[in-house]
């Protein structure tokens, strides 16, 4: 698509100052993958250093920011009042647009009659499980050996806004949701798809306990295993074999080492290190939380 072509679909959205193609919506620092050409937005002149260090190949900005932009920035250049909403409305539109591969169900796969499988790029593997009332959305790709309980949801819309107009409106998923090999997703349990930055992926022989909340984006690697009702928030990163109790919640984009384990009712703000042991809200590593403890249970009244 052209940045000259974006008033066709939104009339009087933005004026275009220096035309470009783009195919796909990028939000600049976030680690996002650039395999075609995208297009970002700026909507303070402060945040000029991730435009000219991720290079878009199209920007929409404000009007002042554009005087600044035309001088050290080469792409394609659209000036809108709100660079922001006019960013999200368009990522909008490239999703409503996007490409069908069909339904694809290994014939060893078994889906209970009350399981409900998306119409648009699914895939099924061999040999796995979809139980009653189950469901499997459009945009899902799930390995072999894999099981779906009762009731979970694969492949649901993040948690994600923007303001329009005053009014809230989400930001629809660009992502998929990938479960890789001898995945189960336990009883009542969903996995939002990746929206702006990627997809949802989860690694093989992880195991995902009841009422858990997979956020969108989120990397989930192979070997772990995810109590009930676990809380991964959006962009999560969590390495392999990591171990997370009962009740533990994630706050968003926080990473999570390999090897770590994480305490019943953990509530992690920061990043953990590999293989350590944190517990309590806020997690702080094991033997200290103990410490603390012990400290103030010693306290008299």
């Amino acid at each position: 698509m052209r940045l000259s072509e974006i008033n066709s679909v939104f009339p009087g959205e933005v004026t275009v100052l220096r035309d470009g193609v783009f195919e796909k919506a990028f939000l600049v620092g976030k680690g996002q993958e650039r395999n075609v050409q995208v297009i970002s937005f700026l909507g303070n002149i402060k945040f000029l250093d991730g435009i000219l260090t991720e290079v878009p190949e199209c920007v929409i900005c404000n009007a002042e920011s554009a005087e600044v932009l035309t001088e050290r920035y080469a792409g394609g250049i659209a000036v809108s009042k709100n660079p922001k909403t006019s960013f999200f409305k368009l990522h909008n539109y490239l999703c409503s647009v996007r490409s069908n591969d069909g339904v694809s169900i290994a014939p060893s796969a078994v889906i209970h009659p009350t399981a409900v499988i998306g119409m648009q790029n699914v895939s099924i593997g061999e040999n796995t499980r979809i139980d009653a009332f189950a469901v499997v959305n459009d945009n899902v790709s799930i390995g072999d050996n894999c099981h779906i309980y009762e009731h979970a949801v694969i492949g649901t819309p993040g948690f994600y806004y923007f303001m329009n107009e005053d009014r809230r409106t989400l930001v629809e998923p660009a992502g998929k949701v990938i479960l890789e090999d001898n995945v189960a997703v336990h009883t009542n349990s969903s996995v939002e798809y990746g929206v702006v930055v990627g997809d949802t992926h989860i690694g093989k022989n992880t195991v995902i306990d009841n009422t858990c909340l997979i956020g969108h984006d989120s990397i989930i690697g192979e070997n772990c295993t995810i109590a009930a009702g676990t809380t991964l928030a959006g962009g999560v990163i969590m390495g392999d074999g990591v171990l997370a109790g009962v009740g533990v919640t994630i706050a968003p984009s926080v990473h999570v080492g390999s090897g770590a384990t994480l305490s019943a009712g953990a509530v992690l703000t920061k990043a953990v290190e590999p293989n350590m042991h944190v517990s309590g809200n806020f997690a702080i590593e094991h033997t200290k939380y103990l410490k603390h403890i012990k400290a103030i249970s010693s306290v008299e009244e």
